[in-house]
């Protein structure tokens, strides 16, 4: 009789997986807790002229350690290539935060709060779900922050409008990147490199769907105003709960 299949593999990965997302939630949990007591020492006059320096020699370095962790990803293999990816992501993350606060002070703490408590988010979506749900929920999380942005003034200002463009693009790379898919039965192909976009079951149409909802969304939101994006902000999460429900039910 043929002995049954050893499940020990599939539960450590279920195991580390949960790991992954306590060690994730505890971190947000510090952060969260350490940002109140950083805004109350940030607005004391007496530390703003420390604080300015401190920031941006932060933003210095960590955009300069993002720099060698790409290059390592580019020349490293195995587990240090994962590592050094993963190195991108978290000195970027830090060095948009640093220059954030450096160019606009204490003004930007609400939106650090925003990006903290979306990336965690972002980070379980990434271990839960197929790439083209994370791909689709920070577009929709990203492109609700600019309809934030725009709701609270009477005008699309120039860099608003920039900020519009930019997801304009970004959502359309990604539209792109799932018509690629699609030949090759929901995986990429960039020469050596490929990588699964979505699930075996799945398929490019919430792709094609969502990123054709958000362009409208933005097109209206120049032509009728910051009141029409004021509501997107609400439309835009509702889109993900959706979202998240659609892709849990049609997990493998």
């Amino acid at each position: 009789m043929a002995d049954k299949p050893s499940k020990a593999p599939a539960k450590k990965a279920d195991d580390r997986m949960i790991y992954k997302a306590i060690a994730a939630m505890a971190i947000l949990a510090v952060i969260l807790l350490l940002l109140p007591i950083m805004r109350r020492s940030y607005e004391n006059i007496d530390n703003f002229g420390t604080w300015q320096t401190v920031l941006k020699w932060v933003a210095i370095g960590c955009g300069a350690l993002t720099v060698v962790s790409a290059v390592l990803t580019a020349i490293l293999g195995g587990k240090a290539k994962k590592y050094a990816a993963a190195g991108i992501v978290v000195f970027a993350v830090l060095a948009l935060a640093a220059l954030a606060l450096y160019l606009f002070a204490y003004e930007a703490f609400p939106y650090l709060y925003f990006f903290t408590i979306a990336g965690a988010a972002l980070y379980l979506v990434h271990l839960l779900y197929p790439l083209d749900f994370l791909l689709i929920a920070a577009l929709t999380t990203l492109t609700g922050a600019v309809f934030y942005l725009h709701g609270r003034r009477a005008i699309a200002t120039t860099p608003i409008i920039v900020l519009y463009a930019i997801m304009a693009v970004l959502i359309v790379a990604d539209m792109l990147l799932a018509k690629r898919s699609e030949k090759h039965s929901g995986r990429v192909r960039f020469g050596k490199l490929s990588f699964r976009f979505y699930a075996r079951k799945g398929g490019a149409k919430p792709t094609y769907c969502v990123g054709a909802v958000l362009l409208a969304c933005i097109a209206a939101s120049l032509i009728f105003g910051s009141v029409f994006a004021y509501y997107c902000v609400y439309f835009t999460a509702a889109l993900l709960f959706v979202l998240a429900c659609y892709y849990t039910f049609r997990l493998d």
